[in-house]
């Protein structure tokens, strides 16, 4: 039985690049996604070429997203079944890691340095249709 999924996770270890015996190239890695406080564990195998070329160009630790197909497997870990997913993956997006808490803030600027425009500070500052213009709007 095969799922549809999209999965969303960090990469453990990096994607390992192999050849198959008739001379195909894979790609192959584990991927833990962390939902509700409990971890699962995909092991990823990877034949789309541009699939494969992102996977192997991220690093260990980096977030990324895997579309495929998935079959539901069990392992034993201290004599307890645990879950796990096997990924046929199509595609692979690489995701930008969580922002880090910045050590200084960030100036910006206050609601007083803009001034909206109006165009009766223009006439005020002695701009407008006296200044020579036939113009009927305010510049």
């Amino acid at each position: 039985m095969a799922i549809h999924v999209l999965l969303t996770g960090v990469l453990h270890k990096n994607a390992v690049s192999r050849t198959s015996q008739n001379g195909n190239g894979y790609a192959t890695c584990s991927v833990r996604v962390e939902q509700d406080g409990q971890t699962i564990w995909a092991n990823v195998i990877c034949f789309d070429e541009t699939a494969q070329a992102e996977l192997l160009r991220l690093n260990a630790g980096d977030a990324l997203s895997i579309q495929g197909k998935a079959a539901p497997k069990v392992y034993m870990k201290d004599e307890e079944a645990r879950p796990s997913l096997q990924v046929t993956a199509t595609a692979v997006l690489a995701l930008q890691a969580k922002p880090q808490a910045r050590a200084q803030p960030v100036k910006t600027r206050s609601k007083q340095a803009v001034k909206p425009y109006r165009a009766a500070d223009r006439q005020e500052a002695g701009h407008g249709a006296d200044d020579g213009f036939d113009d009927p709007l305010p510049f």
